[in-house]
């Protein structure tokens, strides 16, 4: 049963520190909460089909 009490308090710290962050990304100016939201680009790790059938990746020998 105690476990159960601990969860709660768990939740309810997790609930009062999401609206403390959201309250200050809400007072923030515009610009700021731009800068702050955006998130990097991440770049795909791999080759789609089109990519990689482009074309010979090393020129051909020309004797």
């Amino acid at each position: 049963m105690e476990t159960l009490f601990q969860i709660f308090d768990n939740v309810e710290d997790a609930i009062v520190a999401m609206a403390l962050r959201l309250r200050r990304f809400l007072t923030r100016r515009p610009q700021e909460r731009r800068r702050v939201a955006r998130t990097p680009m991440v770049k795909p790790q791999h080759q789609g089909p089109r990519q990689a059938d482009s074309g010979p990746a090393e020129p051909a020998d020309q004797d």
